[in-house]
């Protein structure tokens, strides 16, 4: 291969490919599926492996969900004029 002044010389015959070859014991445990995980845990991004995002828990419903408050908030430093677009 020639390589000239500021060029990049490649190789492309160098691959990792974007598969895992191989076997599972029988006896392997499989991850905690949406039945397992107790009510009020939220172990994992979205709940569970899947990212469900739902909440089994029943203090929460229709009658009373207009009560809710907000406990917290984070700023992202983006400010927005009082009366202009994005303004609450």
């Amino acid at each position: 291969a020639r390589l000239s002044s500021g060029g990049t010389l490649t190789w492309p015959g160098v691959t990792h490919p974007q598969e895992i070859n191989g076997t599972l014991r029988a006896d392997a445990t499989p991850a905690a599926t949406s039945s397992s995980i107790a009510d009020e845990d939220w172990p994992a991004y979205g709940r569970n492996q899947e990212g469900q995002r739902y909440s089994p828990l029943k203090q929460i419903t229709a009658d009373n969900v207009h009560q809710l408050k907000a406990a917290g908030g984070f700023r992202t430093g983006e400010l927005h004029p009082p009366n202009g677009p994005g303004a609450h």
